[in-house]
């Protein structure tokens, strides 16, 4: 029974805190509007633009790029805006992994959310390739692990600004070493390895096999498994980060 306590008073702090996290972000209706309207904006545009023409390996890279910088953008502030408060709850017993987990669980839900949303923004103005539930799988897993990253960035930083700063700072290098970018030569040595270590090589990977005419299932679901070990670790992390700043 012992080894049970544990686990179940884990699970407990995370509910807990859940329940709270999500309370707290429904008395904030107008920020809560602005991030399903952030999506559907992002959507409009992408119509705007490719309305009319035919899907190109661009488009797609597009849509990847922007479910990840809304992954990132959402949790960039949820952990350092908390400080204060973390600190003191943790004077009574607060553990981070169910602090983490509190925040995964609420963020992967309005995730969810904010992924249909842009599908079917998208779709009102594009015809898309591929099926529906394995391109919404990948745009939702890029979104995941662009929340982690932002969890990461949340946990390291000292202050909103800064992590609204850093956000952009981490997401132009999933651009600059993509190869869509980088010409072909270049992906070699330290630049081929760095590619690799980029969200947005996994996503596209994954979106590329998703569009095919002759899909090669293993290779989407590589880049698939790679976008949720990329999930964990950058989860991880981020409570790493926290355990080090509060020990």
């Amino acid at each position: 029974m012992s080894q049970n306590k544990p686990r179940a008073s884990t699970i407990y702090q995370a509910n807990v805190l859940s329940e709270r996290y999500f309370d707290v972000m429904l008395s904030d209706p107008g920020s809560l509007l602005l991030m399903f309207l952030q999506p559907l904006a992002v959507a409009i545009c992408i119509g705007l633009v490719w309305q009319g023409g035919r899907t190109t390996g661009t488009l797609y890279f597009v849509l990847i790029f922007s479910a990840i910088f809304f992954g990132c953008v959402n949790a960039c502030r949820e952990i350092v805006k908390e400080t204060a408060i973390f600190q003191r709850e943790r004077l009574v017993g607060l553990r981070i992994t169910p602090y983490i987990l509190s925040k995964i669980w609420v963020l992967s839900g309005l995730g969810l959310a904010q992924t249909l949303l842009f599908y079917t923004g998208v779709r009102y103005f594009l015809s898309l390739e591929g099926g529906m539930l394995t391109l919404l799988l990948t745009l939702y897993l890029s979104l995941l692990a662009g929340t982690a990253l932002g969890l990461v960035i949340s946990a390291a930083v000292s202050s909103d600004v800064m992590a609204l700063a850093l956000v952009p700072v981490c997401l132009i290098p999933q651009l600059l070493f993509s190869k869509m970018v980088m010409p072909q030569k270049a992906l070699t040595g330290m630049v081929a390895w760095l590619e690799k270590s980029m969200i947005v090589r996994w996503s596209y990977q994954a979106m590329e096999e998703v569009v095919a005419k002759s899909p090669a299932w293993g290779t989407w679901l590589e880049g698939i498994a790679v976008l949720l070990m990329m999930s964990v670790l950058l989860t991880l992390f981020s409570g790493l980060i926290l355990r080090l700043k509060v020990s």
